[in-house]
């Protein structure tokens, strides 16, 4: 094993991908990776194993170019392991076997890391729009309750694969004049690599298009569309924004806190279409929560996993390292790791690496 001193690591596997991050006590980033989806109602075990181990095995390889290290058999000892997944512990545990070692390995739910990428406090709700949806609330006083979160058939409403089911829909709708016209029309095929939009049901049932990440895609499509003023891409954007918000006020409801005043952060790839989600949660939110403060996302929920790990190995995360954390990751994310250790050889907490 390498000892690499007060380090941790976060994991979080989703509907479409799964990331991973190693970071020390100073929220620096030594080791980042992706692997693909990993929700096990949606893709088989097999698939979620090799998305987390394909995650962890990139993070460590960054990680050993960070270190210098060069025994291809050595893998590190971690003060601590947070996943934040809906995939099975077991499957976790396998994944992490062999490449990782830790004495604290901890699970949390999507919105508890949801919330931990955003703020130090414990409490608060979340609304999750990624490749799936739900809204979550943690009272003050230790209550939760969640709404949503049923999946592609009966659910997820507000969610990318809701808004790129909802394109497909008014793409043919529009082409076969029942609806609106809509450019959808032409450029979710040409999106798809396809030469005519007839082709649509060979890939919605022996294609590509029955993977729900997959339609989950078409989402980024119908923003670019309503960004440039088409009205069913905005009507769809309009129509996922009051759907989430309902969640919202139903958790809300549940609990007996609709007067209540709490954060409320939003978490997930959905928030990226920005005022065109954004501005209709706004509005209808303050007519339905109208104490509930609204915290665009700004992160990944590997940022909350990390927090909560370092946590976890007994850091005192405070808002500054939490933004520093945030910002690493995102740097990490967006095209490679920029190193602020001290020196190679050592990590900026002074330990051995």
């Amino acid at each position: 094993m390498v000892d690499i001193g007060l380090c941790v690591m976060g994991l979080a596997g989703g509907g479409t991908n799964t990331t991973c991050a190693v970071v020390n006590c100073n929220g620096e980033v030594l080791g980042y990776g992706r692997g693909g989806p990993a929700n096990i109602n949606f893709v088989e075990p097999e698939v979620a194993t090799q998305s987390f181990r394909q995650a962890i095995g990139e993070a460590i390889s960054s990680l050993k170019n960070t270190i210098g290290s060069t025994t291809e058999r050595e893998h590190p000892s971690l003060a601590a392991v947070c996943v934040a997944s809906p995939t099975p512990r077991e499957i976790c545990v396998n994944a992490l076997d062999g490449l990782v070692s830790t004495d604290r390995l901890v699970f949390v739910g999507e919105a508890e890391a949801g919330l931990a990428s955003c703020l130090v406090s414990t409490w608060g709700m979340v609304i999750i729009a990624g490749t799936g949806s739900f809204a979550w609330l943690k009272t003050e006083d230790g209550r939760t309750h969640a709404v949503g979160g049923w999946g592609t058939l009966i659910g997820d409403e507000g969610s990318a694969f809701w808004i790129g089911l909802e394109g497909l829909k008014a793409a043919v709708r529009g082409y076969d004049r029942r609806g609106e016209e809509t450019v959808l029309t032409q450029v979710i095929p040409k999106y798809l690599g396809l030469t005519t939009i007839r082709l649509l049901t060979d890939e919605l049932y022996r294609g590509k298009l029955q993977r729900r990440d997959r339609i989950a895609g078409i989402a980024r499509v119908v923003a670019k569309e309503a960004s440039k003023g088409d009205r069913v891409s905005i009507e769809i954007f309009r129509r996922a924004a009051r759907e989430l918000a309902l969640a919202a006020l139903a958790c809300a409801k549940h609990l007996g806190a609709e007067a209540e005043s709490f954060p409320c952060v939003l978490s997930g790839g959905v928030f990226e279409s920005g005022d065109l989600i954004l501005n209709p949660l706004r509005e209808t939110l303050k007519d339905w929560l109208p104490g509930a403060t609204i915290i665009p996302a700004r992160a990944g929920q590997v940022v909350g996993a990390c927090a909560i790990a370092l946590r976890e190995a007994g850091v005192d995360v405070d808002q500054i390292l939490l933004e520093k954390l945030r910002a690493e990751i995102k740097n990490a994310a967006e095209g490679g790791i920029a190193l602020s250790c001290s020196a190679k050889g050592r990590n900026s907490c002074g330990d051995r690496l």
